[in-house]
């Protein structure tokens, strides 16, 4: 498996595995890395393998704010909610916005919550 280095990719998946490092994950599912763009027969064959990918995974993440790739993981609407989570025996005070399950309902129809789907 070829490694690509952090630094090409587009913010968001920058801002992403250097959060997931911190937490320690070392292998991530980016679709749009994943997933051969344009090829509707990968898509289709990847596709059908996404209960075991979100099945499986320690933490989902979704650049829900960002219009595109180079928006960044990250936002800034709100005052953070700390949270603490329990991960690989360990506990990490992850940060969190109060407004998203607001803010995703009220874009559930919008392509943001198509794509920049992140599995770890």
């Amino acid at each position: 498996m070829a490694r690509i280095p952090v630094e090409t990719l587009p913010k968001t998946f920058q801002d992403t595995v250097n959060f997931t490092r911190r937490l320690g994950i070392r292998y991530i599912w980016i679709d749009a890395i994943c997933i051969v763009q344009g090829d509707e027969k990968n898509w289709l064959h990847e596709s059908a393998k996404m209960c075991d990918v979100y099945g499986h995974a320690h933490l989902t993440l979704a650049s829900a704010h960002s219009p595109d790739s180079e928006g960044g993981l990250y936002s800034r609407v709100d005052p953070p909610v700390h949270i603490a989570v329990p991960i690989h025996g360990s506990e990490y005070n992850l940060l969190t916005r109060k407004t998203l399950s607001i803010y995703f309902c009220n874009h559930i129809g919008s392509t943001r919550f198509l794509r920049n789907w992140i599995f770890l």
